[in-house]
């Protein structure tokens, strides 16, 4: 190899973010799909964008009503943290993506998010339709992440606000999507910790990508209430010791959609795990009477 094209190569890999692979599928709860108004700016994929080639087909989609303003610097730190296992460059591995059930054996379970360290902006995959297993190739997840970030939130051709937007019909199936958008995280507050307590962000996202996140109404409550579904405290461990979510309640019951309380777990690790520090978040469910809490076990 020649030394211009060993820098060439190196270049790449500087730019990429380093991950274990998940080469082991998982068992995986729920789809979320979201819904909103169809007013957008359509941007054919295109076959070579910014040195990053897709194999996926489909449409960028530009949506400002459905995906609103993300702030440039936060999206820019959303994608950053879609991991890349720097061999999929020369091996081209797909990897299969379905709703977390029992019924499914995936490499990934849906929803999927990252979110920026701010909490304004997330890069999320979903999946809409049949079948239920899709599979698309690693590198096509963070390329069509990238190209949704430059085309509608960095430089959009439309207008000077940037803008979230998706990519759709991607994988062999034609029914996995890619959204990058604004977001606004549940109450989050973070806290320092010795070396000794600090959760690792790796380890909570295996709990992350284990836990419900169902999006039909569930009573939580706790132990001895009538009529509850979830008891609570629920602790979630991570076998290594490293990281685990705690559901608790500060009123005899409540109610709330599972995908609700796996949101504020996602925030709170990409907002206090990743930085070394402990989170709480509050006030989730209809009475606002839930909170989740991430540290080390």
């Amino acid at each position: 190899m020649s030394i211009s094209k060993l820098i060439t190569y190196c270049g790449i890999l500087s730019n990429l973010v380093l991950s274990i692979p998940l080469d082991n599928p998982q068992t995986a709860n729920s789809i979320f799909q979201p819904t909103g108004p169809q007013n957008e700016s359509i941007i054919p994929y295109l076959i070579s964008h910014s040195n990053l080639n897709l194999t996926a087909g489909g449409n960028i989609k530009c949506n400002e009503q459905r995906y609103g303003n993300p702030s440039a610097d936060s999206c820019r730190d959303a994608v950053a943290q879609i991991p890349q296992d720097p061999m999929t460059l020369m091996r081209n591995k797909k990897r299969s993506y379905g709703a977390r059930s029992p019924a499914l054996v995936v490499h990934v379970g849906l929803p999927k998010r990252w979110i920026s360290a701010d909490g304004k902006c997330v890069a999320d995959i979903t999946q809409r339709g049949l079948p239920p297993i899709s599979h698309v190739n690693d590198m096509d997840i963070f390329s069509a992440a990238t190209i949704i970030f430059e085309t509608c939130v960095e430089e959009n051709p439309q207008t000077p606000i940037p803008w979230g937007g998706e990519s759709i019909q991607m994988s062999d199936e034609g029914n996995l999507q890619v959204i990058v958008q604004a977001y606004k995280p549940p109450f989050i507050r973070c806290a320092g910790a010795p070396p000794t307590s600090r959760p690792d962000s790796n380890a909570c996202k295996t709990i992350l990508d284990s836990m419900k996140a169902t999006t039909g109404l569930t009573k939580f409550g706790a132990v001895g209430v009538e009529g509850i579904e979830e008891q609570l405290p629920m602790v979630l461990n991570e076998p290594t010791g490293k990281c685990k979510i705690i559901i608790d309640i500060t009123a005899p019951d409540d109610i709330a959609q599972w995908y609700d309380i796996w949101a504020a777990a996602a925030a709170l690790d990409g907002m206090c795990a990743r930085g070394g520090r402990t989170g709480k978040s509050r006030f989730l469910g209809t009475n606002r009477k839930l909170t989740v809490e991430i540290k080390k076990s």
